[in-house]
């Protein structure tokens, strides 16, 4: 995804409309139905404006993703500093994700999709695992969380455990935030006796 900070005034405004429209286009027509030319309509731009900036439909669902994912640190990296009880941040990072997972249920397919599963070293880029990592790792100082594993390996303990739990949610109901707890209790306390 390109750095929205390097890029012109014009051709940011440009993308933040065309990926506020992909997201409501997706909302109400799903995936598979959307097309790109209702996106560049929902927009106000032309089509080849849309394709100037995205390449395909796919591009312009994993930058919507990506941008979710973008906005998570500046929502929870104050917290995390603060030092905040880190057992409370992921089950309400998690919480909170789960909320965009329902209300976006075709991108979150998308996003928690095993070949799109995030991996060991997190990206350079913001995102939902990046967070994860380092309220892990504030839990590790805080002494709540083992200190003899990788914060990134936990990680993908954690969020591959959820992506599963969600992805079994979006087929039958909502996960709810008492379910998503529930998941990072028994991450943290795991589940023997």
């Amino acid at each position: 995804m390109t750095d929205a900070k390097s890029l012109n005034p014009r051709t940011a405004r440009s993308r933040a409309r065309i990926l506020d429209a992909t997201e409501m286009v997706f909302r109400e027509m799903g995936y598979e139905a959307a097309k790109v030319e209702a996106i560049a309509a929902r927009a106000g731009l032309t089509r080849k404006t849309v394709y100037n900036h995205f390449s395909s439909k796919e591009a312009l669902a994993d930058a919507v993703i990506a941008r979710a994912g973008a906005q998570t640190e500046p929502l929870y990296g104050p917290a995390i500093r603060s030092g905040e009880p880190a057992l409370d941040l992921l089950a309400t990072i998690l919480c909170d994700s789960s909320k965009w997972c329902t209300a976006n249920p075709d991108l979150a397919r998308r996003a928690l999709a095993p070949r799109l599963r995030p991996t060991a070293s997190p990206p350079e880029d913001p995102s939902l695992q990046g967070v994860v990592i380092d309220a892990i790792r504030l839990g590790q100082s805080q002494g709540v969380i083992r200190q003899d594993e990788d914060a990134g390996f936990l990680s993908l303990v954690l969020l591959g455990l959820y992506a599963q739990a969600m992805l079994s949610a979006l087929e039958t109901s909502e996960i709810g935030s008492d379910g998503v707890r529930r998941i990072v209790r028994l991450v943290v306390e795991g589940i023997g006796t």
